[in-house]
């Protein structure tokens, strides 16, 4: 792995504001993303995990432009994007591209597969349009489509038909880092399976960077080199994926754990139930977690923790006063992903 990063994300806040009244003043604000940051490296899948409503979704679109940042910094090969003039931005986005979760509603109606996954080619004037027929042909056979797709329209596919052509337009550019933000939770299990094994060997042959962002801890083991676990806008547990999934110290990266379902394993009983999550617009004092932790202590309540290395493993970091402290209980607990 290249000893400088390819993304580089620090203090990253993504606000969204709350209108109300008639002349829709602003009363406050939606902290989708809070003061993140995060590195990823060229080749590598960062997972990047937590209940809805967690951030997820809108860390990835603030990465690739989609979204308005507050404040934070978002390098790309150490070069800030955050004041870049808009020409220089133009000609920088195609380095980052987004798979997206529905390909359904992220496909024209209107266009036929050979416009759709080479309209990006054609915006940033990397091919005539004369050659538009056959880059589309070389696109589709990278993701495993054959040629008699090229005049259809997306309703005239299955849901992984569609991902497909999703991923091709995406690679159309030739980017180093693609955002896949769940990418295949719409799909079927046979289905995803064959997506996630495309998406490998897409990294393999191309050397590409994914954010995997998800909230299937199965499918993040599966294809993640590295997992962020994300709660209420803040990362609270990151490192290796073998090491976080399997000895995780942060109580939701736990919870979140426990609630993975797998063939020939008894579920386990004696779930608890901790509330749902509170609103990012109004944000619990001290650890955002501790409302919903059974290992919560009054410091917890008072003072927010910080993201810091666990003794051994500096790769390791977590948000959490009693990491070096607690143990897992006998007890069973769990909270839901949907």
């Amino acid at each position: 792995m290249n000893s400088q990063p390819l993304l580089e994300i620090k203090d990253l806040q993504v606000w969204f504001p709350v209108r109300r009244g008639v002349f829709s003043r602003t009363s406050g604000w939606i902290r989708a993303v809070d003061g993140v940051t995060l590195d990823l490296y060229a080749g590598e899948t960062l997972g990047l995990v937590g209940e809805s409503g967690c951030g997820k979704t809108t860390l990835g679109r603030a990465i690739v432009g989609l979204e308005k940042v507050q404040g934070g910094d978002i390098r790309f090969q150490g070069q800030s994007w955050m004041d870049l003039p808009a020409a220089e931005l133009r000609r920088q986005r195609p380095h980052l591209q987004m798979i997206f979760q529905n390909p359904h509603h992220s496909l024209n109606p209107r266009l036929t597969v050979q416009e759709i996954i080479t309209e990006g080619l054609c915006a940033h004037r990397r091919i005539s349009a004369t050659e538009r027929e056959t880059e589309a042909l070389r696109l589709l056979a990278d993701v495993g489509m054959n040629a008699d797709a090229l005049y259809r329209f997306p309703h005239e596919f299955s849901g992984g038909q569609r991902q497909r052509i999703s991923i091709a337009r995406a690679l159309a550019v030739h980017p180093e880092l693609v955002v896949c933000d769940e990418a295949v939770s719409a799909l079927d299990v046979s289905i995803r399976a064959q997506i996630l094994n495309l998406l490998l060997d897409l990294r393999t042959r191309h050397g590409l960077a994914y954010l995997f962002i998800s909230h299937d801890l199965s499918v993040v083991r599966y294809i993640a080199h590295r997992v962020a676990v994300m709660y209420l806008g803040k990362i609270v547990e990151i490192g290796v994926a073998s090491e976080v999934l399997k000895q995780p110290r942060h109580p939701y990266t736990r919870l979140l754990r426990q609630s993975i379902l797998e063939p020939g394993r008894p579920r386990k009983t004696g779930i608890v139930q901790l509330g749902e999550v509170p609103s990012p617009s109004q944000p619990p004092n001290g650890c955002l977690f501790h409302p919903r932790c059974p290992y919560a202590i009054a410091q917890c309540r008072i003072e927010p923790p910080q993201l810091l290395p666990a003794p051994g493993t500096p790769a390791h970091r977590t948000a959490c006063h009693r990491q070096n402290e607690w143990e897992e209980k006998g007890e069973s607990r769990s909270i839901p992903l949907t």
